[in-house]
C-alpha cells in the first residue's frame, strides 16, 4: 500500500493539484487546461470547466491524460495512460433524483465507488470487488489536503491518481 497526499491550492486559480509523499516531496502534479464556456451555453454563466488534465511526474513527463468527452451538464471523462498508450476507463456522472453519482467503466468491467465523493472519503473497488484506492480528507491547511492510499499490486499509482482526478472533475462539473 502506497500513500500520497493531494494538495489543492486555494484559491484554485491555475487548476493545479499536487500529489506529495509523506515528506512533502512532489511526486506528481496535475495541470488543468481551462477554456471559457461559449457565451451561447447557459448565457456564459457557468465557470470554466477543465477540458483536459495532465498528470505530470517530477521529471516533467506526462503520464496520464484526463479528457472531457461530453457536454458539461452530464460530463464524461476519459482516463488515458500515456506510458502504456491505452485508455484506462471512462468516468461519467449519473443522474439520480436524490444526488448525482459517478460511474466508472473499464474494458474489464465496472469499478464500484463506495462512500461520499462530495466529502472525498470513499473507496474504489475493481471488477472483482478488491479495494484498489482509498481516499480520505485530512486536517485542513492552507488549501484542502487528502490522503490517497493505493494497493499497488492491483493498480499503478499514477493510474490511481488519474482516476481520482477524473472522479473529482466528473462529480464537480455541471453542478
Amino acid at each position: 500500500m502506497e500513500k500520497l497526499y493531494l494538495k489543492q491550492e486555494v484559491p484554485k486559480i491555475r487548476g493545479e493539484v499536487m500529489f506529495l509523499d509523506f515528506y512533502k516531496n512532489e511526486i506528481y502534479r496535475a495541470r488543468g487546461s481551462f477554456f471559457p464556456m461559449p457565451q451561447k451555453c447557459c448565457g456564459g454563466a457557468l465557470p470554466p470547466i477543465p477540458r483536459k488534465y495532465e498528470l505530470i511526474d517530477a521529471n516533467d513527463q506526462v503520464l496520464v491524460e484526463i479528457l472531457r468527452t461530453s457536454a458539461p451538464v452530464m460530463p464524461e471523462f476519459k482516463v488515458v495512460d500515456l506510458v502504456a498508450g491505452v485508455e484506462i476507463c471512462k468516468i461519467k456522472k449519473k443522474f439520480r433524483i436524490s444526488k448525482p453519482t459517478v460511474g466508472i467503466t473499464t474494458a474489464q468491467g465496472d469499478y464500484l465507488i463506495d462512500g461520499s465523493i462530495w466529502h472525498r472519503e470513499f473507496d474504489v473497488f475493481d471488477e472483482q470487488s478488491r479495494k484498489m484506492i482509498n481516499m480520505q480528507k485530512k486536517e485542513i491547511f492552507w488549501g484542502d489536503t487528502y490522503e490517497m492510499t493505493t494497493d499497488t499490486e492491483l493498480i499503478d499509482e499514477h493510474i490511481a491518481a488519474g482516476i481520482i482526478l477524473a472522479i473529482d472533475c466528473t462529480y464537480h462539473s455541471g453542478n
